[in-house]
């Protein structure tokens, strides 16, 4: 903890001053990450191909809006995670986590109902030992791109989806091509907890808890206590629960990133900012109500006490619930900080536009989607008013310009009271 002390005589970037680039940030990633995940595509070819003619797994539409108005709970790895303990055990609705939380919820007593799997790299080893989820109910959500010994072990039912990036031809023309058997198709905006969000609400859950989704570093930790099986120095065969291992983290690594100050004072990285625009951008999309029982960065959604809400059921927290209005009105606002801004379609679709000076990029732009678009809709202009969103940008803008100017900046917890 030596070094988190040391640091705090030093001044801090604010979250409004990291504006990372998607567009760069999405470039890296793709040259990264894209020849592992054409690849991996090929060699699961054959696996997810059987498993779907045989009825052994499915697409996700088979999930499409069936758990509408139950209550679910998004884990990702942040400090608060820890908040729940024990308490995890006593929650009847769905859970949905990663691989990295998984072990530790099984470690509690309460596996997760599905683990949702986006990164390539990806190892089945992460959830060891296998056995252990055989006769469970949870569900494995994942794509063809992914490690194929992953893919195989896993004894339990399996989702597919098909990932999705528009600036590549891979996913938006091979990927379709080869796995027309999966017409679910996702954007995964570079981050886990967005992806459970998204899948939370495509399956109709609603409300949606945040347990540990910090993208900061309450208390000066920088993850959750993870909890995993050890079979080291098992002589015997292991009882059900035990022997298990923990790692605690706590060490901020201030030699790769900058650390930054939350609007509402919670430390950060400028990666996890990014990822936190990732989230706010998925929720932004299907507008679910969202209760925040997390202790980061994340202002922008109504609290809740993390074990009232496990003690309720998720159950008597309508008063908390913003409208639909006061929802886009506080993320648009949020995004606009970020140089990100929404573009409005008549059937409540929505696509994201970064730029610096949406006043004068913006409006050009939308005029030639439209005409691209009048090519195939001759009505194409009851889809896309330009006019009526750039009203709607240039008032954001001039609220943006306002709020970056104050000091300290406005907590958008503030915000979520009043019309």
């Amino acid at each position: 903890m030596s070094d988190i002390k040391a640091e705090e005589s030093k001044p801090y970037y604010s979250e409004m001053n990291t504006r990372q680039s998607v567009g760069d940030y999405n470039k890296n990633t793709r040259n990264l990450m894209q020849p592992i995940e054409v690849r991996y595509s090929y060699f699961n070819h054959k696996i997810v191909w059987d498993e779907i003619l045989n009825h052994k797994s499915f697409d996700m539409s088979v999930e499409h809006q069936k758990h509408k108005g139950e209550p679910a709970i998004v884990v990702s790895s942040g400090p608060s995670f820890d908040d729940a303990g024990e308490l995890y055990r006593n929650w009847k609705g769905a859970i949905f986590a990663s691989t990295s939380q998984a072990t530790t919820l099984d470690y509690y007593g309460r596996k997760p109902d599905y683990i949702v799997a986006i990164d390539a790299r990806t190892k089945i080893h992460e959830l060891d030992p296998i056995w252990r989820w055989k006769r469970s109910k949870t569900t494995l959500c994942l794509h063809p791109c992914i490690d194929p010994n992953f893919h195989k072990p896993w004894p339990g039912r399996k989702l597919y989806f098909r990932a999705i990036e528009p600036s590549s031809i891979f996913f938006t023309q091979l990927l379709p091509a080869a796995y027309d058997c999966l017409p679910t198709q996702m954007y995964l905006f570079a981050c886990t907890p967005a992806a459970q969000l998204s899948l939370a609400s495509f399956m109709g859950y609603n409300p949606i808890f945040l347990y540990g989704c910090d993208f900061g570093f309450p208390r000066n930790q920088s993850r959750f206590t993870r909890h995993w099986w050890s079979t080291k120095n098992i002589k015997v065969w292991p009882k059900l629960h035990g022997p298990w291992g923990a790692d605690a983290s706590d060490h901020l690594d201030h030699r790769r990133h900058q650390l930054i100050h939350g609007v509402n004072g919670v430390p950060s990285y400028d990666l996890h900012v990014y990822y936190k625009r990732s989230f706010l951008c998925v929720s932004r999309i299907d507008l679910p109500d969202i209760i925040d029982c997390s202790a980061g960065i994340l202002d922008e959604f109504p609290k809740a006490d993390p074990k009232e809400v496990i003690e309720k059921q998720g159950k008597g927290f309508e008063h908390l619930f913003l409208t639909r209005e006061k929802k886009i009105d506080i993320l648009d606002k949020y995004l606009a900080t970020q140089n990100t801004y929404t573009v409005e379609f008549a059937n409540n679709a929505i696509k994201y536009v970064e730029t610096t000076d949406p006043t004068n990029n913006l409006e050009g732009y939308m005029n030639m989607m439209l005409q691209a678009m009048k090519q195939d809709d001759p009505k194409a202009e009851e889809q896309l008013n330009v006019q009526k969103n750039m009203v709607r940008i240039r008032e954001i803008k001039a609220w943006r310009d306002a709020y970056l100017l104050q000091q300290p900046p406005q907590r958008f917890a503030s915000m979520l009271t009043g019309s």
